[in-house]
């Protein structure tokens, strides 16, 4: 038995685990402290299998089919139960039966992924937003949601018609043509002019979090959102060339 083709798929198996353990923990609470930390860590470990597989020279069909399987839990199921207890506290009675909406991004993962896995177009960009921004996003906004409730982001008040076009537009978005650009650096600074500028607006985002929350928590879906607009004008860049 080589244990070294199995090394990338504990990392994967983390992330599933990561993934369950925080819709569990979803459903049994709506206090968003702790599981949203879950859905990071399932990141993070995804961010890795591919790597380690990489490293070890034992990429193979088996670890990416795991993989997707993986990232439908942690970053489809996970953020459509975040959206469905969100849209379940915020809905007026009347509206109650939405919030089942919320599951429509689940199902819009399951299709990106199932099209990732067949796609060979992929390797340089992608083609729709990846699943696990959409996971990071969610959990994030978890976060927010907790801290504006609790009175800690002044003001914010996040509402079911806030929730509810974001479930729309995160869903459509992982089955957009939208192409989005990658941050695999390939050498030198003209080649990676974008990814720069974005890292640039990232920590430009943390400040501007930093003042106007005392907190880096609404930096994460800013960022995403700093993603998705470098990602149209990456995408409107290429239809032009």
């Amino acid at each position: 038995m080589n244990f070294k083709r199995h090394i990338p798929n504990l990392f994967t198996l983390g992330n599933l685990l990561c993934g369950s353990v925080a819709v569990v923990m979803a459903l049994q609470s709506n206090h968003f402290v702790f599981w949203p930390l879950l859905i990071f860590t399932a990141a993070l470990l995804d961010l890795f299998d591919g790597a380690v597989a990489r490293a070890l020279g034992v990429s193979g069909d088996f670890g990416k089919q795991l993989d997707s399987l993986a990232d439908v839990i942690s970053f489809g199921l996970a953020p459509s139960v975040i959206a469905y207890i969100m849209l379940e506290i915020e809905l007026p009675v009347e509206l109650a039966s939405i919030k089942y909406i919320a599951f429509l991004n689940v199902m819009c993962a399951a299709l990106r992924l199932a099209k990732f896995n067949i796609s060979t177009n992929q390797t340089t960009d992608f083609h729709g937003m990846p699943s696990p921004p959409n996971g990071i996003l969610w959990a994030s906004l978890a976060m927010v949601y907790q801290l504006g409730s609790t009175g800690h982001l002044g003001n914010f008040d996040f509402t079911w018609s806030i929730v509810l076009p974001l479930v729309l537009l995160s869903s459509w978005l992982m089955v957009s043509p939208i192409r989005m650009f990658s941050f695999k650096m390939k050498g030198g600074f003209l080649n990676n002019k974008l990814q720069l500028f974005f890292l640039c607006a990232l920590v430009f985002t943390g400040i501007v979090s930093l003042v106007l929350y005392s907190s880096l928590i609404p930096a994460i879906p800013m960022g995403i959102g700093v993603y998705l607009l470098f990602s149209v004008v990456y995408h409107i860049r290429l239809i032009r060339s």
